[in-house]
């Protein structure tokens, strides 16, 4: 059986049956801190719904202060010497600079020699590259539209190179507490929960082969979902709501309501409405145009979740979008693909304005 080897803070051992723990001190000085168990444990609970039989490995990490480079490299440093982990999950990054740690990059490179799989979880902004997710051999996790734990997305030659169930979930807090959250660390569970099935059963499908579709969290402008031909602004009666738009940067665009973020941030737009987000019925009675910016460019998934909804709900009434970002108009294309709803609105790309 393939050992996947969770390098974290800790889990909670009396919540994960059969998983084994080793310490990895940064120094004599580091005290083990219990509180911080709750995001290993969870990783570890990921894994096991995709895989109940995977065979677990806790690299804990025990910091003088709090975690660094040089004690995950010793954690690596330790994976690579251990001949039964097959996989090595690192839910967690470190934000990339115009020199990226030397140490880490040889640390990573010993293990993918050694044959070891890393799977790491890329950060929700990918104009930022975070490590080692961004290292051409190690498995970058980004999160999707998945609902299917053991389902993924493959991206291919990309700082993100697989999407998985990255949505809010129930997850384990203190005190026997739950808590909904998502992001990239969950979904690189998922995704070495996903391996370590394929390994302990054999499959010979390739990665690239097995994945399936899905919209992406993530605003990744080196991408472009599903085709790159659009219509141009003309001077039609367009009866426009914005969401996420910085309206300064268009001309000429009249808007009548601005839609607010499902979880408040930014976008209060002067002297323009605003909308609670909400998908009434009603909202087809005063506008037929949504003016779409990068709703990607927020805090709170739930903003995200609440952008591909509203795409999806002028997808089914057949509205007309404006988009200041082929990006963002190929999102809109993809989502309509991904419908299967005969669309007959329009998406029209703006030109901006600096």
């Amino acid at each position: 059986m393939p050992v996947v080897a969770i390098i974290d803070e800790g889990v909670l051992m009396d919540r994960v049956s059969g998983i084994r723990e080793v310490n990895i001190y940064e120094s004599a000085a580091g005290n083990i801190n219990d509180s911080n168990v709750f995001h290993g444990t969870n990783i570890a609970h990921v894994i096991r719904q995709v895989y109940p039989a995977a065979d677990l490995l806790s690299v804990r990490m025990v910091p003088d202060d709090k975690i660094n480079v040089p004690l995950l490299c010793k954690a690596l440093r330790y994976c690579a010497t251990q001949d039964d982990v097959r996989i090595i999950n690192i839910s967690l990054g470190i934000l990339g600079t115009e020199n990226p740690s030397a140490e880490l990059l040889e640390c990573c490179l010993e293990c993918h020699q050694q044959g070891k799989l890393l799977v790491a979880a890329a950060h929700f902004d990918c104009s930022k590259l975070c490590y080692p997710a961004a290292y051409p051999f190690v498995y970058g996790v980004g999160a999707g539209l998945i609902q299917e734990i053991d389902r993924y997305v493959y991206i291919g030659d990309s700082y993100i190179t697989v999407l998985a169930k990255g949505v809010h979930q129930r997850l384990l807090y203190d005190h026997d507490r739950q808590v909904i959250r998502g992001g990239t660390s969950y979904a690189a569970a998922a995704f070495s929960g996903i391996l370590c099935r394929r390994l302990a059963t054999s499959e010979v499908v390739a990665i690239e082969d097995a994945g399936v579709e899905a919209l992406s969290l993530h605003y990744q402008s080196n991408r472009s979902p599903v085709g790159n031909n659009y219509l141009t602004w003309s001077n039609e009666d367009y009866k426009i709501v914005s969401y996420a738009s910085h309206l300064e940067a268009v001309k000429g665009v009249p808007v009548l309501f601005n839609m607010s973020f499902f979880v408040p941030e930014m976008h209060v737009v002067p002297g323009v409405p605003a909308l609670k987000p909400v998908l009434s019925p009603k909202l087809f009675d005063h506008v037929d145009t949504l003016l779409l910016g990068n709703f990607f460019n927020t805090r709170s998934l739930l903003n995200v979740y609440f952008g591909y909804a509203l795409i999806n709900y002028f997808i089914i009434n057949n509205g007309k979008f404006l988009v200041l970002d082929p990006y963002i108009a190929s999102v809109i294309r993809k989502s309509i693909f991904l419908s299967k709803v005969a669309f007959s609105g329009q998406i029209v790309l703006l030109e901006t304005h600096t």
